[in-house]
């Protein structure tokens, strides 16, 4: 076993404490300031063991008393953050570690650097504060710099200098080492938190992602059932005749190769849906950028829905170009698909039920935009359509994720999708530079 990996591991699952609470799971950087709490912790924790025996034989006894409120008391902070009480938790740990260094810094004085500690502790109450919370995160800063000041300036008048013990020395250079060693931990442990972050956000991106594809096959699925059987059945009536008259001996070459043909432009047919779907439930996140013409994006995604479409007697009006675009045709396709069903469900209620689909060459660019006859959105909504969850379909109906995730796939491909203001009907834009930075 590795034995630094091991020990990363355990300091891991002790920053985790507390995250299981609801409202750090929506907040990532509320989160990684908790984790950098309950670390800090921990390392005070363990200062405090490590520094007792050197505390033993040259610091004065009640240094010792501290040290032992330091282990009794730091744990509280972890439990406060595993119980949800996050605020008070950060409060806690920077109140108890301003009182341990003011004790120190004033009835030891500065000969023993125990002072140099402030800048640390204004460092970490800025470390984990959001600029929300300025109302602690303010008197929180300028408490630490304050007791410098009055600690460097005023200390000796306010607080008799203790005799020199001889061990002065050892505990300054013990005191700067300790504190540059507590900064770099704090930064270390920081980053790895960003990174681990990082890598949530990803893999709740692509949960997300591949959420909203099973969604849409789910709404598509009869469609596609639909768009599958009536081939079959068309294959299977042309197979039976064609054994009929076989069995009768009634049957010409030029026929027997008229069904065959039927049948083959069948199997085609099927085949084109299939391999449409399997396209698109697969993960494209890692495909590299391609040539591709955004007609043919269109018209695989248009293999998956066509069916849909026509048994709801809604009129598919397309006029699409050969343009090419740098992209990944997967995830480009399944922005068109979100949209597609957005439009259908926006119809489905409407007496005139038609949905557009134009692109236009812009040179640099391609718009693609998918018009409906839908009610339209309200504009009070309109801010919030691309919010992640928010839907105004009823329950079941939708994940709320269509357009949040179809936005993301265009910003990553270096173009927007947004909401055409100069339509009178509802129409979303999809824009692609031909080449992505």
């Amino acid at each position: 076993m590795n034995f630094p990996n091991s020990v990363l591991k355990i300091l891991d699952r002790w920053g985790d404490l507390g995250m299981r609470n609801e409202v750090l799971r929506k907040q990532g950087d509320l989160r990684r300031r908790i984790r950098l709490v309950n670390l800090l912790s921990l390392i005070c924790i363990a200062c405090a063991i490590l520094s007792f025996p050197f505390d033993l034989f040259h610091a004065p006894a009640w240094v010792l008393a501290v040290d032992i409120g330091a282990v009794a008391l730091f744990p509280v902070v972890l439990l406060l953050n595993h119980w949800g009480r996050i605020r008070v938790s950060r409060a806690l740990f920077l109140f108890l570690c301003n009182l341990t260094v003011s004790l120190g810094a004033y009835f030891l004085g500065p000969a023993w650097g125990v002072h140099l500690w402030y800048f640390s502790l204004a460092a970490f109450t800025a470390m984990i504060f959001l600029g929300r919370e300025w109302t602690l995160l303010v008197p929180l800063s300028v408490l630490p710099v304050a007791e410098y000041v009055l600690t460097v300036a005023y200390g000796p008048d306010l607080f008799p200098i203790p005799a020199p013990t001889g061990n002065e020395d050892s505990y300054f250079i013990y005191s700067s080492i300790a504190n540059f060693a507590f900064m770099l931990l704090s930064v270390f442990f920081l980053q790895r938190t960003n990174d681990r972050m990082e890598l949530e956000l990803k893999s709740s991106r692509m949960n997300a992602i591949l959420s909203e594809k099973m969604a849409a096959l789910g709404e598509m699925s009869g469609g596609v059932a639909h768009e599958i059987n009536t081939p079959l059945t068309v294959m299977s009536l042309n197979l039976t005749l064609l054994h009929r008259k076989l069995k009768a001996g009634k049957i010409e070459i030029g026929e027997i190769e008229d069904l065959m043909a039927k049948v083959d432009r069948t199997v085609h047919r099927i085949s084109s849906i299939i391999r449409s779907m399997q396209a698109f439930s697969r993960n494209g996140d890692r495909d590299p950028f391609v040539v591709a013409r955004i007609d043919a994006i269109v018209e695989d995604a248009l293999e998956l829905c066509r069916e849909r479409f026509r048994s709801a007697e809604v009129r598919l009006e397309i006029e699409t170009k050969s343009c090419e675009v740098s992209c990944r045709p997967v995830q480009i396709s399944q922005i068109v698909l979100n949209l597609l069903n957005n439009a259908h469900f926006a119809v489905s209620k409407s007496e005139n039920k038609w949905v557009r689909i134009q692109v236009a060459d812009l040179g640099d660019r391609v718009q693609l935009s998918v018009r409906d006859s839908g009610p339209g959105i309200d504009a009070a909504i309109r801010a919030r359509i691309f919010e992640p969850f928010f839907t105004t379909k009823g329950a079941g109906q939708g994940t709320g994720l269509g357009l949040s995730v179809s936005r993301e796939l265009a910003l990553a491909h270096g173009g927007r999708l947004f909401l055409s203001e100069e339509s009178a009907a509802t129409e979303f834009v999809l824009e692609l530079p031909r080449q992505p930075a």
